[in-house]
């Protein structure tokens, strides 16, 4: 039916369908402290950090016996790199607006927190100069199946933040947010934050969000440890249930999309031969009526010779 406008969608299914991975997508904008998280959760140093715009692609990590990256080009075979030039690839300062036409990245690391087939994305900040990197997040934003959205607790919301988190929950994923950064705070400012960042998102997106606030530095590492335990570990127990889950919601919301597009052709389409069969009837007419003018020009014209 040409329905072109879903097969994004329709490829995050076939992808999700052909993975057998639960995949825990983190969002936030430019230095929100993404790589910083996910290397304290990993306990790793593999992802590089900042206070520039760094990751140029999304980047899945996943279980593997060595510490490895694949790259994958849009013109060119993969490539397996030694760990010191993931940077030529991953980051905006390597690879700027992605030159390198990179498609895929995939890290591996030997973590324990991955062996059960959980893979953690590190995508490109939002809200950044370097546009390439904030098209690559968003487009992203429906693949996974558990997004956590990171926001500087130094900072405020912005209505950016609030979308992110509506698109994760309109693609059928279950969302979290992070107040990062957290060891700048003192407690009562953290409990304060992360009461107005919830009652925040709560009005602009009508339905309440998970708000956790987050250090990865000293003794405040131990709020990241906190939330770990009580938000992500549970659902990492329960992946398999949840990815199905996820991906219910997913086909479910595609159909939905594809039901909707059907009756907006359909309904275009009835409403163009409504206005064709008016034409036509006005056209019909006009036709008859030139047809006589030309039956009777023909009797009455003059005898040219070799007219």
């Amino acid at each position: 039916h040409g329905i072109v406008e879903l097969r994004s969608s329709l490829d995050a299914v076939i992808a999700r369908l052909e993975s057998p991975s639960f995949e825990v997508a983190v969002f936030g904008r430019v230095s929100s402290g993404k790589s910083s998280l996910l290397n304290y959760i990993l306990g790793t140093d593999a992802l590089p950090v900042g206070v520039t715009p760094v990751t140029a692609i999304p980047t899945r990590v996943l279980f593997g016996p060595q510490r490895q990256a694949r790259i994958w080009f849009a013109e060119k075979e993969p490539t397996t790199v030694p760990w010191c030039e993931l940077g030529r690839y991953v980051t905006e300062q390597g690879n700027a607006d992605n030159a390198r036409h990179v498609t895929r990245i995939q890290v591996e690391i030997p973590s324990d927190r991955l062996k059960d087939g959980v893979t953690f994305v590190d995508t490109p900040g939002l809200g950044s100069l370097a546009r390439y990197g904030e098209m690559e997040a968003l487009a992203y934003l429906p693949r996974c199946d558990l997004g956590v959205v990171l926001v500087d607790a130094a900072s405020t919301l912005v209505a950016e933040d609030a979308v992110v988190v509506d698109t994760l929950h309109k693609a059928g994923t279950e969302v979290g947010v992070l107040l990062t950064k957290a060891d700048l705070l003192t407690a009562e400012e953290r409990t304060t934050a992360a009461r107005y960042v919830g009652d925040q998102l709560a009005s602009k997106v009508g339905y309440d969000v998970p708000v956790y606030v987050v250090s990865v530095k000293g003794r405040d590492a131990e709020l990241c440890d906190r939330w770990f335990d009580a938000w992500l570990v549970p659902r990492l127990r329960e992946h398999r249930r949840l990815a199905q889950a996820s991906l219910r919601r997913k086909i479910g919301l595609l159909r939905d999309a594809t039901i909707a597009a059907l009756h907006r052709r359909l309904d275009s389409r009835s409403g163009v031969d409504r206005g064709l069969a008016g034409r036509w009837s006005a056209a019909e007419a006009g036709l008859g009526e030139g047809l006589a003018k030309l039956e009777s020009a023909a009797r009455e014209r003059p005898a040219w010779p070799g007219l």
